[in-house]
């Protein structure tokens, strides 16, 4: 329903509670094309979802990124 209109954070909101993280960030990388990608990744850290997040940026083969994000959760270094 949230999806259908659009409302990814409240997509997002109920995926987390209900879902596994990295079933919740499987389920974001569908809306590829619908929402865009800074927009993903900000809902993503918004939801606290930073170790799924840094695998997603890994797959996109966007590892400066990653790194980043990694350093503030170092237990991913």
């Amino acid at each position: 329903m949230y999806e259908e209109k659009n409302l990814f954070e409240d997509c997002l909101r109920v995926l987390k509670n209900q879902a596994s993280d990295r079933d919740t960030v499987e389920r974001a990388k569908k809306w590829e094309g619908r929402i865009q990608e800074k927009d993903l990744i900000s809902l993503l850290m918004k939801m606290r979802l930073t170790d799924s997040l840094i695998d997603y940026l890994c797959e996109k083969k966007k590892f400066d990124e990653a790194f980043k994000l990694a350093e503030s959760a170092r237990h991913k270094l």
